[in-house]
């Protein structure tokens, strides 16, 4: 998978936030925690799976397996909810 090209991170207000259009109705607005935030930076522009997201978890931060797992697989859903990815 991966996150869709024309989807861009914003920080305002101090808040890193995606601003999504939606037609015929107010924009969505999508906040990221700095976690998030720094697994979309990691992966915008490449091919990831939920396998290499539980890396970087695992890699950035001291938890164990299972919480790193159910993390990433909360983060992908996200992104998969909000049409911020293309399979």
């Amino acid at each position: 998978m991966r996150i869709k090209e024309n989807h861009k991170l914003e920080n305002i207000a101090n808040e890193d936030v995606i601003i999504i259009d939606v037609e015929n109705s107010t924009p969505k607005v999508i906040t990221f925690n700095p976690t998030s935030t720094f697994i979309w930076n990691k992966l915008q522009g490449r091919e990831f799976t939920t396998e290499s997201v539980i890396e970087i978890i695992l890699t950035h931060y001291e938890i164990d397996v299972n919480t790193a797992v159910i993390d990433a697989e909360k983060w992908v859903y996200m992104l998969e909810k909000n049409n911020l990815i293309e399979k």
